[in-house]
């Protein structure tokens, strides 16, 4: 997470509202952050360093995951979306239990 932030938005610093869910499993982690970085558009925001060395490899393990897989993996990046989008900025970094995720 930090290694991401790092790269990404130069650090934890400049993260203003972020969450964080441990997955157990870093395919399903980097496939859930696939569909993110897609779903906001990140690969053309300016101020997210993103770029084609950088990008997540789930888009791979996407590609390559069952149609269960891929269903589970949505389910946890709409979860996610929705709870960022009701953060208020400023509110640092949330940690979440996949318990809580449809």
């Amino acid at each position: 997470m930090y290694n991401s932030m790092r790269q990404r938005v130069d650090g934890y610093k400049n993260v203003t509202k972020g969450l964080h869910l441990d997955f157990g499993d870093k395919k399903m982690g980097f496939m859930v952050e696939h569909l993110l970085i897609k779903k906001y558009g990140a690969m053309k925001a300016e101020h997210f360093s993103n770029d084609p060395v950088r990008s997540s490899p789930g888009k791979k393990h996407f590609a390559n995951a069952s149609k269960e897989i891929q269903e589970q993996a949505k389910n946890y990046a709409e979860y996610i979306k929705f709870k960022f989008d009701t953060m208020s900025h400023g509110d640092g970094i949330k940690k979440m239990s996949v318990r809580g995720c449809p």
